[in-house]
């Protein structure tokens, strides 16, 4: 029998390969504790930190001698090369124990506090740290003698507006504020307390901003009664821009005069918003769904003009639906509508003077008008003949010097299906496209 010599003693090249893999997997496993025993000291010892300054953040909310100085706010504090994100949220509870905001008038009971810290690299299982606390304004707000005004201020994302001016003033009974409230906070929140009972006009200003009623200084009333809290709400926002252009009509490129005065309405999702001028430029409030634009007097309640709104005219043989496209913009932001008339021109001698007064619906589709009565003067002076007038859309009665105009004196250059003149010399402005 062969015998192996002692040079031949020793470990394979496998057996090397095998146990260099069994070594390396127990320095992963040991790396990988290792690595999460230091995570989970840093992450513990960070938490430490956060709630240190949840407990710091709560003892300043405590440290107010009146809790309306008590605001949400959110701040970054570096500690030791960490950042941590710290957090106050606030909300009045009523005496039912709900939640409350400053748009609401149920009493102001408490109010809580929670304060939440975040910071870079948490363990995905480690919850932020929090801390609560609630204060009780016994004798802060209000006593059995006087009142309080909350006052809430959104956007049209219904979202909380800060930095908006507060004012309020006594209107009937009442007293005047020895000091007046701060502007909105974070939460677009103010108050007045120790209000003695009366009327009083609250008010809110910012530069640049309009209501949802397009006053840029709105102002809302409300009654203070002792020991009770009374709101005041405004959607109030940066005011949007509107360059208005006044078009006439499908054929858009005919040049023609206007009428001396006539209503111009800005149509949206929240009503109808007229102003008696024509203006180049308008500030609004920007409504997410924008504005369309109707020309003439549209009335109100059952005494309205339908005629004069191109959406409202129906489809009829050559002719579509007609059509009022809303323009939107973003707060601040800048757009352009048009505000579409038809187009007719009036054959007059020189220097006759030229009005319209509002006729009997015609025309096929013609969604009608009830308000009668409306005539629009024309300045056009001593220009050449023809004469071509803007005209709201519907039914019309042309007259030169005060006499009726005769078919053969008038014609409708923006009607895509053409006519439009009766033989009374009526005429029909319609904004409907052909099909």
């Amino acid at each position: 029998m062969l015998q192996r010599t002692r040079r031949d003693e020793g470990f394979t090249l496998i057996e090397v390969m095998v146990a260099l893999l069994v070594f390396g997997i127990l320095a992963t496993g040991v790396v990988a504790a290792a690595n999460n025993i230091i995570r989970m000291t840093g992450d513990n010892r960070a938490r430490a930190t956060a709630a240190n300054l949840a407990a710091q953040d709560i003892d300043l909310a405590r440290a107010q001698a009146d809790p309306f100085k008590v605001t949400a706010n959110k701040q970054t504090i570096p500690v030791s090369g960490r950042d941590y994100t710290v957090v106050r949220t606030i909300s009045w509870i009523s005496s039912a124990g709900a939640d409350i905001g400053c748009n609401s008038s149920t009493n102001l009971f408490y109010l809580r506090v929670n304060v939440r810290v975040t910071w870079p690299g948490m363990l995905g299982s480690t919850a932020a740290v929090q801390d609560d606390t609630i204060m009780a304004p016994n004798g802060r707000i209000s006593d059995t003698g006087s009142g309080s005004i909350a006052v809430s201020v959104t956007g049209v994302d219904a979202k909380p507006q800060s930095g908006v001016t507060v004012t309020i003033t006594p209107t009937s009974g009442g007293k005047t504020l020895t000091t007046q409230p701060k502007a909105t906070g974070a939460d677009g929140c103010t108050y007045a307390n120790q209000v003695a009972p009366g009327t009083y006009e609250v008010a809110i200003s910012k530069t640049g901003w309009i209501d949802d009623s397009q006053v840029q200084s709105p102002k809302k009333s409300v009654v203070v009664v002792a020991g009770g809290t009374q709101s005041a709400t405004f959607q109030y926002d940066q005011a949007a821009t509107y360059n208005v252009a006044y078009t006439t009509g499908p054929a858009g490129s005919v040049y023609a005069a206007r009428p001396n005065s006539f209503d111009t309405n800005f149509l949206s999702t929240s009503g109808t918003y007229t102003v008696t001028t024509a203006p180049a430029s308008l500030k609004l409030h920007p409504w997410p769904s924008g504005y369309s634009v109707v020309v003439g007097r549209m009335g109100s309640g059952a005494t309205t003009c339908a005629s004069l709104d191109p959406a409202a005219w129906s489809a009829d043989g050559a002719l579509g639906s007609g059509v009022r496209t809303p323009v939107a913009t973003t707060p601040g932001g800048t757009a352009s509508v048009n505000a579409p008339m038809g187009v007719v021109q009036v054959t007059a001698p020189i220097g006759r003077s030229i009005t319209v007064t509002s006729a009997t619906p015609q025309g096929a589709g013609n969604p009608g008008c009830s308000v009668t009565g409306v005539t629009y003067a024309y300045s056009v002076g001593t220009a050449s003949v023809p004469v071509n007038v803007s005209v709201p859309y519907g039914s019309w009665t042309v007259k030169i010097g005060g006499v009726n105009a005769t078919a053969s004196q008038v014609k409708v250059l923006t009607n895509t299906a053409g006519g439009g003149v009766a033989a009374d010399g009526t005429v029909t402005l319609d904004p409907r496209p052909a099909r």
